[in-house]
């Protein structure tokens, strides 16, 4: 599913549940959009895929990516950077089930977590399984990249 949208009030879409997607699961290019929630089980590719755009949860985040056994380059988010930065906000008591792959790695643009709640992937910058259920009880989560650059 692709939603393109310039500010954040423009969509009035709520909920989105893909599963088994032939692609990446959930996938925003130069947008700023608020969803309540947002379920993504099993895509083919990258769970949530955000290019150069802003998306801000405010009930819910469900990511599995853990259904199948092949996992190459299949992570739970893939950031691009084109046009400009990218972040994903979960707000404060929001729930959140992420499992699946944090890639990180040298090849890979840098995704970065900021969260009083949930843990780093560890080792950082390396391909590692990551998984973490739970409510956003402290504060915010924040996952984000930057730019491209080192």
């Amino acid at each position: 599913m692709s939603l393109i949208g310039v500010i954040a009030d423009e969509w009035n879409v709520k909920t989105v549940e893909i599963n088994h997607s032939g692609d990446d699961g959930f996938d925003l290019t130069n947008s700023d959009i608020e969803m309540e929630r947002v379920t993504v089980i099993d895509p083919v590719e990258d769970g949530v895929n955000l290019s150069s755009s802003y998306l801000s949860i405010t009930q819910s985040l469900i990511v599995d990516m853990t259904d199948r056994e092949e996992q190459d380059d299949r992570e739970i988010f893939d950031f691009e950077v084109d046009t400009g930065p990218t972040m994903l906000t979960i707000v404060q008591g929001a729930s959140v089930d992420l499992r699946g792959y944090w890639d990180t790695s040298h090849d890979d643009l840098r995704i970065s977590l900021r969260s009083r709640d949930m843990p780093a992937p560890y080792p950082p910058y390396a391909r590692n399984l990551y998984a973490w259920k739970g409510r956003l009880e402290k504060g915010p989560a924040e996952v984000f990249s930057k730019s491209n650059r080192p």
